[in-house]
């Protein structure tokens, strides 16, 4: 329980300090005279800017939680990567658009999510590519260590095992 609650406060003030880091970043790019927590038209939703910020934070909280405990699917280690990555591209696709439509970052409109859903997916894509890469290259030390603690070679078997017990890159990530 305590991992769950850890990483529920963790995913939430990553959440906020992303989304405060974003939208100073798009406050400065768009020249813009004050602080806008989000557009301009989102902000003008509100009596306050100040109420406009704390909307905006709690809708980075929820970010941030989305994409949290999004990760725990990547621990089903019964499914394989190509399930667990699908899901979570799903889990986090479901839980992040309603978000972004609600802190005004574009219109609920079908143009609007479609370019939304093209740039999330190329988004994903990248970063799941990158971490495979990685996760990839740790595996590869890792069975070298392994190798040559043992002097054996690293000749894989078909069912991911080598014959010094190391693992292969397909059947460990």
């Amino acid at each position: 329980m305590k991992k769950y609650i850890r990483l529920g406060i963790g995913s939430a003030a990553a959440g906020v300090t992303i989304g405060f880091l974003f939208s100073l970043a798009f406050s400065f790019l768009f020249g813009a005279t004050q602080y806008y927590p989000s557009s301009p038209r989102f902000v003008a939703r509100f009596q306050t800017p100040l109420q406009a910020t704390a909307v905006s934070a709690l809708l980075w909280v929820l970010i941030g939680l989305v994409f949290g405990y999004g990760t725990l699917i990547f621990e089903i280690e019964e499914w394989s990567l190509l399930r667990r990555t699908v899901v979570t591209c799903l889990v986090y696709y479901v839980g992040f658009l309603p978000l972004a439509i609600a802190a005004g970052w574009f219109p609920l409109d079908w143009k609007w999510i479609a370019v939304f859903t093209g740039i999330y997916l190329l988004i994903y894509a990248i970063i799941w590519a990158i971490n495979y890469w990685v996760a990839e290259a740790q595996v590869r030390r890792i069975n070298q260590g392994l190798s040559e603690r043992s002097g054996i070679s690293d000749d894989g078997d078909a069912d991911g095992t080598s014959s010094d017990g190391t693992v292969s890159r397909d059947s460990a990530i």
